[in-house]
């Protein structure tokens, strides 16, 4: 099989837990949040309860299968017992408006016919939570601004940002009609090899139980994250979930000596040494994130979808300076910087814990980054995974994301020409909630 042809660039709530069961052993609904008490939403209403699929009831019956640990699982290690990880706190499983528009989860247990018949079920499981760092307060800081960013030509600079609540979602059936006919014989030697390869509870053990530097967390996401979906996409290209070293498929790989340097990249073929990129992979540790990104501000304000218009755009300043430059805006200029060196539209930023999926316009609009919701451990973000490597790939189009116009036209006249007295980084004046006070 030759390698695949990459797409065309461009002519130019206080945290409350769930416990994953209940007084006699019986595992818990994660979206059904009656059994302890229900979440209120935005505007103080009770969320409707969503069922996830693949965990009984309490009034079910259960087997060890479904969700009771088999004996030795719950000693696995402190990040990858069932208790720790089938225990999902408010903010990992999305807002109600997103999951109506995405999927259903997989717990995080072992891979069994009773649990895992397909490669769609397989990329719904919920992630492992990232290990805490080697002590409190620890890892919270990103690096400052390079020469090399500060440097982009005038032309490739940042300049709008477009929050996108349906940038990974509005490809779900379609990766859903992918994966759901990928199935796995179980009795099949070669099947059980390569499911297990894959899933994430099993690609999980051996991983680091204490983050130590962002490279753990590297290794984290490749093993669990971005490894996974890698093996989707190559399934669904060879129609069969059996790996072939014979054939020529993408792969996730450090990055090559390019002028700035990501964590990975999805790398789709490669002629002379240089490899053609389709998707740069930023990581970064949850404790920097945190303390140091505050992305609530770039996302709509949960309730607000009928009152922001689809590619309403917030400014953003190129910085001039090395210093003097915020978290949130170091990070958001190295992710474009590594989109334009890479030559490539899409790019991930992960911490483990929460991952966030961008998408730089073409054309007219390649000065716009459009940015996804964030994806928490328990809104299957292998899936969204698999959905971004997919597009890189060719399995989907870039054109099926349907990015709107950005829409610059409500900032005023001294955002507009430049003349807004401010610090570099995304303009507070253009934040969603600035727009829901003017209209």
């Amino acid at each position: 099989m030759s390698a695949p042809t990459p797409p065309s660039r461009r002519g130019g709530a206080a945290q409350q837990s769930f416990p994953p069961s209940d007084q006699t052993g019986q595992d818990l609904d994660l979206f059904s949040l009656s059994p302890l008490t229900a979440v209120s939403s935005h505007d103080g209403s009770t969320e409707q309860s969503l069922r996830l699929q693949t965990l009984p009831s309490p009034t079910e019956e259960t087997t060890p299968t479904q969700g009771q640990p088999r004996q030795g699982e719950e000693e696995l290690s402190p990040t990858l017992s069932l208790h720790h990880n089938l225990t999902v706190d408010v903010d990992d499983v999305g807002s109600l408006s997103h999951r109506a528009k995405w999927l259903h989860p997989q717990a995080f247990v072992s891979p069994r016919p009773s649990n895992i018949s397909t490669v769609d079920q397989a990329l719904r499981t919920i992630l492992p939570r990232a290990p805490d760092p080697y002590k409190k307060g620890a890892l919270t800081s990103t690096k400052d601004i390079t020469q090399t960013e500060l440097n982009v030509d005038e032309n490739d600079q940042l300049e709008k940002i477009v929050y996108v609540p349906t940038l990974v979602t509005c490809l779900r059936d379609r990766a859903v009609e992918k994966l759901q006919n990928l199935h796995i014989n179980w009795d099949e030697d070669d099947d059980i090899l390569s499911v297990t390869s894959f899933h994430p509870y099993t690609t999980a053990r051996n991983l680091p139980r204490t983050i130590w530097s962002e490279k753990d967390i590297e290794h984290w996401t490749h093993a669990v994250l971005f490894r996974p979906a890698v093996a989707a996409v190559r399934a669904v290209m060879l129609q069969d979930i059996k790996h072939d070293f014979d054939k020529v498929h993408p792969y996730v790989s450090s990055s090559s000596d390019i002028d700035v340097i990501p964590d990975g990249m999805f790398v789709l073929s490669e002629e002379d040494s240089i490899p053609t990129i389709g998707v740069v992979i930023e990581n970064k540790t949850p404790s920097m994130w945190e303390e140091g990104m505050d992305y609530s501000k770039l996302e709509w304000p949960e309730g607000s979808e009928r009152d922001i218009p689809a590619g309403t755009a917030m400014r953003f300043y190129w910085p001039t300076k090395i210093i003097g430059n915020r978290e949130q805006d170091r990070v958001i200029v190295q992710a474009w910087t590594q989109l334009v060196k890479a030559e490539c539209d899409l790019g991930i930023i992960s911490t483990l814990n929460t991952t966030i999926f961008l998408a730089r316009g073409r054309g007219n609009h390649r000065n716009t980054l459009y940015i996804s919701p964030a994806y928490r451990r328990a809104m299957c973000p292998i899936y969204a995974v698999f959905c971004w490597f997919a597009i890189a790939a060719g399995i989907f189009k870039y054109e099926d994301l349907n990015l709107p116009t950005p829409d610059a036209s409500w900032w005023n006249d001294s955002v507009r020409r430049d003349f807004y007295s401010e610090s570099p980084g995304v303009c507070a004046a253009t934040y969603y909630t600035r727009y829901l006070e003017q209209i």
